[in-house]
């Protein structure tokens, strides 16, 4: 897993603003990343959190130290990155939110949680 803090500025993208924000799904928040970038006269919206089998984590160094804690404590060694970019427009941030509220859980789905 990579940061698109690296990748974006290589597709020529620069970060305008960054910080983080709360997506609240499965009664729970979850903080995430949440960039606003531009090129040329485009802007883009962009959130992104890395999630596992047991948790969403918005720092990818974090992510990287609980990968290998799980991998030592449960043999688990799965882990994604998952990125949400939207035009940047008047609500633009609650549809991505609202969106990644529903994209957790079926990310949890996929790496078998709660099984």
């Amino acid at each position: 897993m990579h940061s698109p803090k690296h990748c974006m500025p290589g597709g020529g993208w620069e970060m305008m603003d960054s910080g983080r924000t709360t997506i609240l799904s499965n009664g729970r928040g979850n903080e995430v990343n949440n960039y606003t970038l531009y090129r040329g006269e485009d802007r883009m919206r962009m959130i992104y959190w890395y999630q596992g089998r047991y948790r969403v984590v918005s720092n990818e160094y974090k992510a990287k130290l609980y990968l290998l804690w799980d991998a030592a404590r449960t043999g688990q060694t799965s882990g994604s990155i998952v990125r949400i970019t939207t035009p940047e427009n008047p609500g633009a941030l609650e549809k991505a939110l609202d969106f990644a509220a529903q994209v957790i859980p079926q990310v949890e789905r996929c790496f078998g949680a709660g099984s």
